[in-house]
């Protein structure tokens, strides 16, 4: 699965704890990392023409079904 998010802060959930893990500066909530376990996930801006029409044909191949 492959997870949009907003360029500007991403998930509202990487926020949510305590508690976190991680180093600081890259800390994380164990709640996003456990919901979005097995997610890989991309920033897109799809309010913005270059991102909006080149997403759908690049983020569709042959390894999506």
């Amino acid at each position: 699965m492959i997870k949009i998010e907003a360029p500007a802060g991403g998930d509202d959930t990487r926020g949510w704890g305590p508690p976190f893990v991680g180093v600081a500066g890259q800390r994380e909530s164990t709640y996003f990392l456990s919901a979005n376990r097995n997610k890989e996930s991309i920033a897109l801006d799809l309010k913005s023409e270059p991102d909006a029409v080149r997403s759908p044909s690049w983020l569709v191949g042959p390894t999506c079904w």
